[in-house]
């Protein structure tokens, strides 16, 4: 899973009894008051070790924890110097030397971060036995070399376009204290050790997490003094709690819940187009999705207009490219297959199902994707398709996936560079247990094609041929590309865009003095 929202809950199923929060420690009176984060987010924390980070809230809690040698800033998709104060690339494009900053402390006493962490950070997820799931993404790297201790020089493959955003700036880019990962082992995944403004302090188990400021960040301490990260399962729940000044930040999920807070005047929020999108992947593997005629057809049952409007209310957008609007090398220019029931249906009549057919999806319960299960039962029953609803808990979603037990599985992908999402999960290096969920490997060489790329024309021009191509073979149908919202006191500001995810690094927010 790699991100998770739930915009549609309130859309389709009753509204949630809205039960108060216990007490949850934020300062009562005084300076401090103004000086601590208390966030929400329905679902526990599984790992924040950069290797294996699955998805959301991990990412929230590393991206405060963590740096790389460069990041995104923090309202677009560019990237600028972190852990690197500068580099340089190679004529050839293929050799980066990295100059580090000097005297960068590792949390809680754990020493200098140098050279010889950037190399092990990177030889770690390199290493089939971590197990990582951005060692695809990291194979890229030929060699990573430390000629003295600030100095990273790293060697890929090939060029790389996308190198900087797509690899370094991401989760695997991560810097992380190998002495504390060798003497933490398996605990390292709940004890983050990194170089951030905010320092772990203590997790207790589907309550919350806590951060506390770095005194010592290499860009000064930040100015809240803590984060307080709760663990609400219910988005009506967390909003209540935010009303009252329970909490003072959340990532909403729920649509209705959105419209709901915007009628307080107390609450500000930040609503961002994603660089990503919720859909549907075929397994192409399996009769009758092995016909791109019957994939078409479903593509043409899908209507994806009425679904933004009706069940999203406009917080989203209808999308029919993997790419979305904003997106570098993203076009309009493919088959877009619009809504039109006669058309599938004579479709599926061609493919040899005049009658129909049925065929299963599974998705992860509660989740985005449930409410688009619903939608699609309704769309392919009137072409004659009977879909099998099979939605799972967490693990269970995973483990069909992984084995690739599906007919159709929903999810969704958030990413800031092109290379991220094409790779992930349209390169057949990443079928299951990876998430090229459609087993789908016709553009592997387009998409090795745009990495090297050495202009962005050139990388522009095959990467538009590369979405005409998956729009003609139709692996996945793309439905919504989603608006990302958190809402907060209206005395807190700096928070960053959510376009590539929820963008919750707290170093950036301010305080309204009274």
């Amino acid at each position: 899973m790699r991100s998770e929202p739930k915009l549609l809950a309130g859309a389709l199923a009753a509204v949630l009894a809205v039960v108060s929060l216990p007490a949850v420690g934020l300062p009562q009176s005084g300076p401090a008051r103004e000086q601590v984060i208390v966030a929400a987010y329905p679902r526990d924390f599984r790992n924040l070790d950069p290797a294996r980070i699955p998805g959301s809230p991990d990412y929230q809690i590393a991206m405060n924890v963590f740096n790389g040698l460069v990041r995104y800033k923090s309202s677009s998709l560019d990237v600028e110097p972190d852990l690197a104060e500068r580099w340089t690339v190679s004529p050839d494009g293929k050799t980066y030397t990295f100059v580090l900053r000097r005297g960068v402390q590792f949390h809680h006493d754990y020493g200098e971060m140098t050279s010889a962490d950037v190399k092990f950070s990177f030889d770690r997820i390199l290493n089939p036995e971590t197990k990582s799931p951005y060692r695809d993404s990291m194979q890229i790297i030929q060699s990573v070399d430390t000629p003295d201790k600030y100095t990273v020089r790293v060697v890929l493959n090939a060029p790389s376009s996308s190198f900087l955003a797509a690899v370094l700036a991401f989760r695997p880019g991560y810097i992380v204290s190998q002495r504390a990962v060798e003497q933490l082992g398996s605990k390292f995944s709940l004890n983050p050790i990194g170089t951030g403004a905010f320092q772990f302090a203590s997790y207790a188990p589907r309550q919350e997490i806590v951060l506390d400021a770095n005194a010592h960040y290499f860009r000064g301490a930040p100015a809240a003094k803590r984060i307080v990260w709760k663990i609400v399962p219910d988005d009506n729940t967390a909003a209540l709690a935010l009303r009252r000044g329970e909490i003072n930040f959340m990532i909403v999920r729920d649509v209705q819940v959105y419209k709901d807070l915007q009628k307080d005047p107390s609450l500000a929020f930040t609503a961002t187009p994603a660089a990503g999108w919720w859909g549907f992947y075929m397994n192409t593997r399996r009769k009758p999705l092995s016909d791109v005629k019957v994939r078409r057809a479903l593509a043409y049952a899908t209507d994806r207009e009425t679904f933004v409007k009706a069940l999203l209310e406009g917080v989203g957008q209808p999308i029919y490219s993997i790419l979305s609007p904003g997106m570098v090398g993203y076009t309009a220019n493919i088959e877009r297959y619009p809504f039109n029931p006669a058309r599938a249906k004579a479709l599926v009549a061609e493919a040899g199902y005049p009658n129909g057919f049925k065929i299963n999806v599974i998705h992860e319960e509660s989740a985005y994707s449930s409410v688009i299960a619903t939608a699609m039962q309704e769309w392919f029953k009137n072409i004659g398709v009977t879909l099998d609803d099979q939605r799972l808990e967490a693990g269970a979603w995973t483990a069909r996936h992984q084995a690739g037990d599906y007919d159709i599985n929903i999810d969704g992908i958030t990413r800031f560079d092109p290379d991220q999402i094409l790779t992930e999960e349209f390169h057949s290096v990443s079928f299951p247990p990876g998430s090229n969920y459609a087993y789908y490997g016709a553009i592997d060489a387009l998409i090795e094609a745009q990495r090297r790329a050495l202009t962005t024309r050139e990388r522009v021009q095959i990467l538009a041929a590369i979405q005409r191509k998956v729009a003609e073979d139709v692996p996945v149908v793309p439905i919504v590309d989603p608006i990302y919202v958190t809402a907060y006191n209206r005395g807190q500001h700096g928070y960053g865009a959510n376009t590539g995810h929820w963008m919750t690094r707290f170093e950036f927010v301010k305080f309204a003095v009274r």
